[in-house]
């Protein structure tokens, strides 16, 4: 199984554009995530999700991520649709709007799987093109 460590270090340089607070228990998840199986990966993000409702969209997006970056290994693994179809909905549920394009990118490369956009998120994603010029993109979505 091949991990990004690109992906874990632009987590921890990216800016904290939601107020998130950079502690160590957000490390700690996040690193207990690079380091894990794909079904610990889903145990950390379901442990990270009882223990701690706010401040873990890093860890939802370095999910998203990993997948992203693995997609061609792991398009039809059964465990890893099961990751990021959790690691989408938490970050839809958090309103983690840093994870837009990356949601948007896997949404566009894994529709046929079934994975679904949290319905909070999709005003995000679709707030995010908008303000970005992209409204004949929103067309498109909407009306293909």
């Amino acid at each position: 199984m091949v991990i990004s460590i690109s992906a874990v270090c632009a987590q921890q340089n990216e800016s904290n554009d939601q107020g998130e607070p950079d502690n160590k228990m957000l490390f700690a998840y996040q690193r207990n995530f690079a380091r894990g199986s794909l079904s610990t990966k889903i145990q950390v993000l379901q442990d990270a999700a009882s223990q701690e409702r706010t401040g873990m969209g890093k860890l939802y997006m370095q999910a998203i991520r990993f997948y992203l970056d693995n997609f061609s290994t792991l398009r039809e693994d059964p465990t890893a649709v099961e990751l990021v179809k959790l690691a989408s909905r938490l970050a839809g549920e958090a309103q983690y709007a840093p994870a837009a394009s990356e949601l948007w990118q896997l949404f566009q490369q894994s529709g046929d799987i079934g994975i679904k956009p949290h319905e909070s998120l999709i005003i995000i994603i679709l707030g995010e093109i908008a303000a970005a010029g992209g409204g004949n993109h929103i067309h498109h979505l909407l009306f293909r």
